[in-house]
């Protein structure tokens, strides 16, 4: 008989006591992370989940507990590429500024992520202005089957996505659906968002807190003694047999500390080189891509339903009185010469209308060949000069509506 005092009952005891306190630690180190995650995700600007942007969505702490008014930076990934946060930042510095592209992301679903803002943290926590990106593609809702509301799905503990004749609808989660998406968040995504936590925080500590100037050619004299010594490092001929050996030579053309910083940020294609013009239009006209879908897309035909989404999307923005730019986002010459002229016309008459007299810029031929990743993603030089044009732009639109404003309230 097993009691207190035999060895027999010690020994599994002392098993499951093990295997309690493991738990406990891991539970303890994962909320403790979390907590250092948040604060470098606000604090250090760390963006994780490079490859699958809309899980940001899911992390308060870009949305909660800050002391500012937000300016967000939407659309799709174009805009997440085209757009640099920390110009903004530094152009605007009484708001934060939220870097929201969502890759393959379209109005519905932009409309979709500010409605799950508004739900889960609260009216407060939604943007005072948005600087929404636009393409035939995004407005036409191509493709059909897309990430944001398959990662509401799987990862949101608060709400499902359903898509629908008159967009995506937030459906709540019941309790048995709300413990199982969290759970595979934690088991499933912890570890990337842990991951860039760590490396903000080393990034952080070689530069003492500065900002990297990702231009290949930028005078780098004004790095950190620990910055120095880590590029140093990652150019030692071992380092450089490494990288080549791994077929990532083009990471040499900049210093360890540019990629680190680049790591953490939101961008994917920022210190790419620009795709070649054979293998960039063989994809274009690939069988296999849905770009044939938005080439041959005829906005006529669904005039209805595409309007139907920017009427969506402007009464939520004008129900919560948030100031919107629009922006006809850039695209490489190539990809221009495979629209029909007569369609895309229609698509920016019909954008137009729907958005009515809202501030609206056509920035379709602003960005050059050589400027450009892809049919649509700029590399830095470009990203950087369309961020300047649009701030310029912005800072313009906000000092005319405040004028109509402060005119309004005196009368």
């Amino acid at each position: 008989m097993l009691t207190l005092f035999t060895q027999d009952f010690r020994k599994p005891f002392l098993a499951v006591s093990a295997i309690f306190t493991g738990l406990l630690l891991y539970v303890c180190i994962v909320v403790g992370m979390i907590s250092i995650s948040s604060w470098a995700e606000r604090e250090l600007n760390a963006f994780p989940f490079k490859t699958e942007d809309w899980l940001r969505y899911l992390l308060p702490s870009r949305f909660t507990d800050i002391d500012k008014d937000m300016i967000m930076l939407t659309g799709p990934s174009t805009v997440r590429e085209n757009l640099l946060y920390r110009q903004f930042e530094e152009a605007f510095p009484k708001f934060s500024i939220y870097q929201g592209g969502i890759s393959l992301g379209t109005i519905d679903d932009v409309t979709a992520s500010l409605e799950y803002i508004e739900k889960v943290y609260g009216s407060q926590s939604l943007p005072k202005i948005v600087v929404l990106g636009i393409s035939p593609r995004f407005i036409g809702n191509i493709p059909d089957e897309r990430p944001f509301s398959l990662g509401l799905n799987l990862y949101s503990p608060f709400y499902a996505a359903r898509d629908t004749k008159v967009g995506i609808k937030l459906i709540p989660k019941g309790l048995a659906d709300s413990l199982t998406s969290r759970l595979d968040f934690i088991t499933h995504k912890l570890n990337k968002r842990f991951q860039i936590t760590l490396l903000a925080i080393f990034n952080y500590w070689l530069s003492e807190g500065n900002a990297i100037n990702f231009d290949p050619n930028a005078n780098m004299n004004q790095r950190t003694t620990r910055q120095k010594l880590a590029d140093k490092l990652f150019k030692h001929k071992l380092s450089e047999k490494i990288i080549r050996k791994k077929h990532y030579p083009q990471a040499l053309n900049f210093e360890f500390s540019q990629i680190l910083e680049c790591y953490i940020s939101p961008y994917k294609y920022l210190l790419s080189i620009p795709a070649k013009v054979e293998g960039l239009k063989k994809w274009l006209n690939g069988p296999d891509t849905w770009w044939n879908t938005v080439y041959t897309w005829n906005p006529e035909e669904t005039q209805a339903q595409t309007s139907a989404s920017i009427k969506r999307f402007t009464w939520l923005i004008k129900t919560h009185n948030i100031q919107l730019m629009v922006i006809n986002l850039p695209e490489r010459d190539i990809s221009r010469e495979l629209f029909n002229e007569i369609h895309y016309q229609a698509y920016l008459d019909i954008v137009k209308v729907s958005f009515g007299n809202i501030p609206f810029l056509n920035f379709r031929e602003f960005s050059r060949p050589e400027e450009f990743h892809d049919a649509e993603h700029t590399v830095y030089k470009g990203s950087l000069r369309l961020s300047k044009e649009i701030i310029n732009k912005l800072k313009e639109t906000l000092e005319i509506e405040n004028k109509q404003l402060n005119y309004g309230s005196e009368t």
